[in-house]
């Protein structure tokens, strides 16, 4: 148990880090909170709630201890809070990947239709993922008590199967939302450089599949008969993954506090030029010069494509919350 402690006390603290860090950025670009926002505070809530049902069910249920060590009202409260962890779990998750899917689509539905359409889709997937989740996690047993009372007449389907599936489909809507925006970023019309620089952005997701996999593995440890002793590896790997893809989520966002707090020393591809009075060298703000290492302009966009590869008059093209847009002239170099 000492893993799940140490591991869900580091991501209670960068979860919150994060979220603060957040808020940051939208008052940093002056923006006002959008729909992905409060689905990212559900999110946000519903996993600390999760957290805590798992420190009940370690505390009160007797997680980490054999079954035969345990007393019947130990095993009760371990599996009663276990699936109010499960259903806390399908709901973090649920919404912090519709607050992605819906930056998403801001993004880059405007000039692709056939986003909005799968992106819409992926969103209903992820409804019948949470559907699927809580349903499994209550029906599996029948009766129901079955479920929390080892010794109730009735009987129980394959768990094991059963939440293989919801991890199964959890992989695949990870891998969907990871290669959505990737075709979009490769076909615009900026250097290869700034792409590369999208694609980390958008890339990112990556870590979120990883650590998906990794829980859907970890699945295959749970022994049933001795399910308070074998479940701690799974309550590692399931509290990881959630606080993981909230970090996703936001840190695609936080670049303008990196380049508020160290005034663009981060950009990805560096500066082109030393820094110096930025009241005086760029007009439109200390932080107009990097973004992207591309000449972010810091205004509220969501990222800065382009320094260069516009039309004749110096319009680079940008990536906006409100979809792709073109950005101000570049103040001219001095």
């Amino acid at each position: 148990m000492t893993q799940f402690i140490w591991c869900s006390s580091v991501f209670c603290v960068l979860v919150a880090l994060w979220t603060g860090l957040r808020i940051y950025s939208r008052q940093v670009r002056q923006m006002p909170l959008g729909l992905e926002d409060m689905l990212y505070g559900i999110s946000v809530v519903t996993f600390y709630g999760f957290i805590v049902a798992l420190y009940m069910s370690v505390y009160l249920g007797g997680a980490g201890w054999h079954m035969d060590e345990l007393n019947k009202w130990h095993v009760a409260r371990l599996t009663q809070v276990s699936f109010v962890a499960i259903c806390l779990y399908g709901l973090s998750m649920c919404t912090v990947k519709w607050s992605m899917l819906f930056m998403l689509k801001r993004i880059f539905a405007v000039r692709y239709f056939r986003v909005r359409i799968v992106t819409w889709i992926i969103i209903g997937m992820q409804a019948a993922w949470l559907l699927q989740t809580v349903l499994i996690g209550f029906l599996i047993c029948q009766p129901v008590q079955k479920n929390w009372d080892p010794t109730a007449a009735g009987s129980c389907g394959n768990r094991i199967a059963g939440y293989t599936s919801v991890s199964v489909v959890n992989v695949v809507v990870d891998v969907l939302m990871l290669v959505l925006p990737l075709p979009m970023v490769f076909n615009l019309q900026v250097k290869s450089g700034y792409k590369v620089g999208l694609f980390s952005i958008f890339g990112i997701g990556i870590v979120t599949v990883v650590f998906s996999v990794v829980r859907l593995f970890s699945l295959n440890s749970i022994d049933f008969d001795d399910f308070s002793y074998t479940v701690p590896e799974v309550m590692v790997w399931t509290s990881a993954e959630n606080g993981v893809i909230i970090l996703v989520a936001s840190s695609a966002l936080l670049r303008p506090v990196f380049d508020k707090m160290f005034h663009g020393l981060l950009s990805l591809s560096g500066s082109r030029n030393r820094l110096g009075d930025a009241s005086n060298q760029y007009p439109y703000g200390q932080n107009s010069r990097s973004g992207l290492g591309m000449g972010s302009r810091m205004r509220k966009e969501f990222v800065s494509v382009g320094d260069g590869d516009g039309d004749a008059n110096g319009v680079s093209l940008s990536l906006d919350p409100r979809g792709l847009s073109p950005s101000l002239p570049r103040p001219p170099a001095t």
